[in-house]
Formats: C-alpha cells, sequence, structure tokens
C-alpha cells in the first residue's frame, strides 16, 4: 500500500487543499502531476476509476 498527500485545486478558485490517496500500487510521476492537475471533484473522481482512496484531509481539522 502507498499512501502519499498531493495539494490539489480547490473547486472553485486558485487555492489549493492538501488530499491523501491511498493505493495498493505506487502512483507514477506522471499519475501525481495529473491528480494534481485536476479539480477536487475531479480528483476523487478520477481517483475512484483508478481503484485508489482518496481523502480530503482539510475536512479533518
Amino acid at each position: 500500500m502507498e499512501h502519499i498527500i498531493l495539494e490539489i485545486k480547490e473547486n472553485f478558485g486558485d487555492g489549493k487543499i492538501k488530499m491523501k490517496v491511498i493505493s495498493r500500487e505506487p502512483l507514477s510521476d506522471y499519475q501525481k502531476e495529473y491528480m494534481k492537475s485536476l479539480r477536487r471533484d475531479k480528483a476523487i473522481e478520477y481517483g475512484n476509476l483508478m481503484g485508489w482512496i482518496v481523502l480530503d484531509i482539510e475536512d479533518w481539522v
């Protein structure tokens, strides 16, 4: 299992939020950069399609 934290774009505006991605296989550099280019909801959607767990850790605070 791989656990990584990425800064993803907010749904609205130019801000960034931290999200945790949990996957069975290590993510490639391309996958990490692609995730960073997406907005929050699209990143969660893409992660689910790839079989990853994507958590918005900003909600934990």
